[in-house]
């Protein structure tokens, strides 16, 4: 995955060529959303980590806390990480 600006995220999703799923993940800390492409071929089955890493073509790590431990109190998501994948 590579990271990227807010803006280009949007318009990677805006402009993806395919359907894509999305999905939060709580379980972990920071939380993330996960963009996935159902038509990409895996070896992975359904519901295993292989499977959704795989499929996963973007992400939005959903941070709150800066990079010298500073926190988010404003909810102004601005240490939130964007990830897309090479395609």
């Amino acid at each position: 995955m590579n990271k990227v600006t807010k803006a280009e995220f949007d318009e990677f999703i805006s402009n993806y060529p395919k359907r894509l799923n999305s999905g939060c993940t709580t379980i972990c800390e920071p939380p993330f959303i996960s963009y996935r492409d159902e038509t990409i071929e895996t070896k992975g089955d359904i519901g295993s980590a292989d499977y959704y890493f795989d499929k996963e073509v973007a992400r939005i790590s959903m941070d709150w806390i800066g990079p010298n431990g500073e926190i988010d109190i404003d909810n102004t998501n601005q240490y939130w990480k964007y990830s897309i994948k090479s395609i």
